[in-house]
């Protein structure tokens, strides 16, 4: 039976204040430790089940190494101009220069408490184990249904996080903020375009639509139709 407790005794305050503070001191610590750099995009990333976040980040220069190994590395994409592959990859979190690579080992010990407290989400999560249960006995659809309000609330935490961050000016230490975008990423899936919209300037977001749709234009000259994943 579905438990209608989420999280008994677990402070959702808490790890929305301990994000804030984690967050703030990584993403100011990676813009001054690459001063340099130009970034477009800030990204924070949480895993499917709330184990735990990191932050990813992406800049011009990274952007056109990714670019230029990927046209390298794999045949069907070295066809594309570097332009072409610049569009493709612009969007993704997932290769971005400052994420699961040797760079951002540097800014993980800055949320280690966070990680701590979605370990003790986890473990005291009633919801969670009711997932796994009818996922196991019953199937993944309506273990899904039941996960969905959880979801969110702990996405809706990390939205308003960014937001927190966004008013303190955290992310135009090196740029203008008008030049950078803000995404909260959850497992696998697309960037909400809804929750895109909320944490950027229109102006910014218009921009993120124009780069999405040129994502798409690239995505079908490769594979020859483009998937529609609800974005």
């Amino acid at each position: 039976m579905v438990n209608k407790e989420n999280a008994i005794g677990f402070d959702f305050e808490a790890l929305e204040a301990e994000l804030y503070s984690g967050l703030a001191k990584a993403f100011t610590s990676l813009q001054l430790d690459f001063p340099d750099e130009r970034f477009y995009a800030f990204t924070l990333f949480v895993t499917e089940y709330f184990e735990s976040v990191s932050i990813a980040a992406n800049t011009e220069r990274g952007l056109e190494d990714t670019a230029r190994k990927y046209r390298e590395d794999n045949p069907e994409y070295a066809k594309l101009s570097l332009d072409d592959a610049k569009a493709y990859y612009r969007p993704w979190f997932g290769n971005f220069a400052y994420f699961s690579g040797g760079n951002m080992r540097l800014y993980r010990t800055m949320h280690n408490d966070v990680n701590a407290r979605f370990g003790e989400f986890v473990r005291k999560c009633d919801t969670l184990n009711d997932y796994y249960e009818i996922e196991l006995n019953v199937g993944w659809e309506p273990a899904e249904r039941i996960l969905i309000p959880l979801r969110q609330r702990v996405l809706d935490i990390c939205e308003r996080v960014m937001k927190r961050l966004d008013e303190a000016k955290i992310f135009e230490l090196t740029n203008r903020r008008e030049n950078v975008t803000l995404q909260v990423a959850h497992g696998d899936r697309e960037p909400s375009s809804g929750r895109v919209q909320r944490l950027n300037p229109e102006v910014v977001y218009k921009r993120y639509v124009k780069e999405y749709d040129e994502y798409k234009a690239v995505y079908k000259s490769i594979y020859g139709r483009f998937p529609e994943w609800g974005h």
